[in-house]
């Protein structure tokens, strides 16, 4: 069945790209309703369960691109209410600032206080961190396809997967064709290699973690669609 919708969904990375990205590519695959689930800062798990989410509440099937973004961020149910997109869920990391529409029984601190114990006791369990995510990839890809619908997930600038990727543990990413090159591939140092540019105010960051320039998707969409139909995803 042909997907009805095209949805994105990630980080800061992602959201940049939709920025222009998104309704460019949906006229190349020929899918006209688009929505754009990214949220900056995200952790893999809001990433993971918000597509699952929309998954869930359309009776549409949807082709779902995905960005996996560092295995460092982590999240708490902090904000204040019961927000209606995802709840209390927070992604943080250790650049995580101060701001308004937190809870009250907590302070800045003992956030600041929670993601210095979380990386202490998380420093050595890089490899775990990436199997425990593996497996929420294949889970994912599995209950998507079964339901309908299709997804296409690829890695943006997440280097410590580098480390632990070529073991034999990490064979079942090769296994998904969704999976694109098991998560080794990273989307952006390689669109910076095609001649893409980063915003000047991204010039403090490592080059491999700037974001692409608003309006420079031209090299990401030529690698998508070339993929989608060499590995027949949206069949």
């Amino acid at each position: 069945m042909t997907p009805g919708r095209l949805i994105v969904n990630g980080c800061s990375y992602m959201d940049a790209y939709a920025n222009g990205g998104l309704d460019d590519l949906s006229q190349q695959i020929k899918i006209d309703v688009v929505k754009n689930l990214a949220v900056r800062g995200s952790c893999n798990n809001r990433i993971i369960r918000t597509t699952l989410k929309d998954s869930y509440q359309t009776l549409i099937p949807s082709f779902y691109i995905i960005d996996i973004t560092y295995l460092s961020r982590h999240e708490l149910p902090l904000l204040s209410g019961r927000p209606e997109t995802d709840g209390k869920w927070q992604s943080i990391n250790n650049n995580f600032e101060d701001r308004t529409g937190l809870d009250c029984h907590f302070t800045y601190k003992d956030i600041k206080d929670y993601c210095f114990l979380y990386n202490k006791f998380t420093v050595l369990g890089i490899e775990d961190l990436a199997l425990n995510l593996q497996y929420q990839l294949l889970s994912l890809c599995d209950s998507l396809q079964h339901r309908g619908h299709r997804c296409l997930i690829f890695n943006t600038a997440e280097s410590a997967l580098d480390w632990v990727i070529d073991y034999p543990a990490f064979d079942l990413l090769k296994s998904k064709k969704q999976l694109v090159h098991g998560l080794k591939w990273k989307s952006i140092p390689w669109q910076f290699e095609q001649g893409a540019n980063w915003p000047k105010e991204d010039e403090n960051l490592p080059a491999g973690a700037r974001h692409v320039a608003p309006g420079q998707h031209r090299w990401l969409n030529e690698f998508l669609v070339d993929y989608i139909n060499q590995h027949s995803i949206l069949k």
